[in-house]
């Protein structure tokens, strides 16, 4: 329809979609990311992201079918994937620790609720400078152990992987090598504080940085994401082109 059009041609630097259910999220996503293959953009130079890793599947998957294998050139996949491919490249010994090998951890800390502390020390990792001494005095003992014991390890989890990132990319130690001219960036309504900052870092020489996603449908609260993503990004970006995707298409009459 009209606005899905709109979405998927507009040449606005800054583009902010509010896309709720069944309003063809994925279909705008990926037929924009077609459109640019096919206009002349170099596919090294895409970057797309989401939040798990079916939905990065599916949306690499439709790009193929729309832009054939040109699309195999852009990197599509989770926003994690993609600063581990990054850290790899700089610390090739790089030990990734999932919620499995967390658990473990905070079991030999003698951490009463493991599954609980592990969405405790995410939210504290991912709270803007200055908030962490607002935190409760025995979560930051939980915290400051679990960072301690992970140091001694010579291991990161998936907050981390966000967190290293940018602090390489702020030192100037290395760079985005090939650089993103445009960035893409699916269910922006689950992006924390930390994940805003990455994008914003990546995106500030970029000739473009589309944002879609509902901000009425966030997952991601325990991780700090909240619907003050898409205010923040109105507010820096003065440019920013908002469409809204208004039809259903999912559900019936």
């Amino acid at each position: 329809d009209e606005q899905q059009r709109r979405a998927v041609t507009s040449e606005g630097r800054h583009i902010l979609v509010m896309a709720p259910p069944g309003s063809g999220k994925t279909l705008v996503l990926t037929r924009r990311i077609a459109r640019l293959i096919q206009d002349g953009a170099d596919p090294g130079e895409i970057l797309a992201v989401t939040f798990t890793n079916r939905a990065a599947d599916e949306m690499l998957s439709r790009v193929e079918a729309l832009a054939g294998k040109q699309a195999a050139g852009a990197r599509i996949g989770t926003i994690h994937g993609f600063c581990r491919r990054f850290l790899k490249k700089i610390m090739p010994d790089l030990k990734l620790y999932g919620r499995f090998e967390q658990s473990e951890l905070l079991k030999e800390l003698v951490v009463r609720n493991p599954d609980s502390a592990i969405d405790l020390i995410s939210s504290i990792k991912n709270l803007p400078p200055g908030l962490r001494g607002a935190a409760d005095m025995e979560d930051l003992e939980v915290f400051e152990a679990y960072q301690a014991r992970m140091k001694k390890l010579g291991a990161v989890d998936l907050d981390d992987l966000i967190i290293e990132t940018i602090d390489i990319l702020m030192s100037k130690k290395a760079r985005i090598d090939p650089a993103i001219a445009h960035i893409m960036v699916d269910e922006y309504q689950d992006v924390n504080f930390s994940q805003a900052l990455l994008i914003g870092l990546i995106s500030l020489n970029a000739k473009g940085l589309f944002a879609i996603g509902d901000p009425d449908q966030s997952i991601y609260a325990f991780r700090g994401a909240s619907l003050k993503s898409f205010i923040d990004f109105q507010n820096n970006h003065t440019d920013t082109q908002i469409i809204k995707l208004a039809v259903n298409y999912r559900s019936s009459s």
